[in-house]
């Protein structure tokens, strides 16, 4: 059987508006974000749903939240290994900081993601293993459904590489998505397919991308 997955980045949060990195820090969303969070659930309120997940962290509960609002039968499950990547001792601080201080590995970062380290913190390796896992135990509890799951950038990134059968050196060539994007896969007999990546066209003149 053949299961639909919509992953949704969550809409701009503060730190995004600022250019800080948060991480698994928790951080609102903007003014623009929530209106980002309520286009997404209207685009989204057609489409057949049959469950809701999202990471524990604010910025994407909220988002969650938003989606459901078109989806009142169905409750808004938050799971802690759907969180964004662990940055370490880069959390909370801005990308000028971070080529400053870690020059070595903010070069790693914007040539070979894949391979990044945050001190600290996560490897892409390390969080890339915990976003795969968590997905497929959603996906086999839903197998013939369609499932929502509202999470980070860099977890759709790490994710859509495993889907398509990239190694971490070849992660790089999967575009950033934009706030409040909606990335649809399938999976059949156990095989991921990407269908379409960061799909934004619904939120007009209030696309966000990342500012790194």
């Amino acid at each position: 059987m053949k299961t639909t997955i919509y992953l949704v980045r969550h809409g701009e949060s503060e730190a995004n508006a600022e250019g800080i990195l948060y991480g698994q820090t928790d951080c609102p969303l903007s003014v623009r974000g929530i209106s980002q969070a309520e286009k997404t659930g209207e685009y989204l309120r057609d489409r057949q749903i049959d469950a809701l997940y999202c990471s524990d962290l604010q910025r994407a509960r909220v988002t969650a939240v938003a989606i459901g609002l078109f989806h009142p039968d169905l409750r808004v499950r938050t799971n802690i290994a759907l969180r964004e990547i662990n940055c370490g001792d880069w959390e909370g601080k801005t990308v000028d900081w971070i080529r400053e201080n870690y020059p070595e590995e903010y070069r790693v970062w914007r040539e070979n993601i894949g391979r990044s380290v945050r001190p600290g913190g996560e490897s892409v390796a390390q969080m890339q293993k915990r976003i795969v896992r968590r997905i497929k135990h959603i996906v086999k509890k839903h197998e013939g459904q369609t499932v929502c799951i509202v999470i980070h950038a860099m977890a759709i990134r790490a994710f859509c590489a495993f889907a398509e059968g990239k190694i971490l050196d070849e992660m790089k060539d999967v575009p950033w998505v934009s706030n409040a994007s909606v990335t649809t896969l399938t999976c059949e007999d156990g095989k991921f397919t990407l269908e379409e990546l960061g799909y934004d066209g619904h939120l007009g003149d209030r696309v966000t991308t990342l500012k790194f």
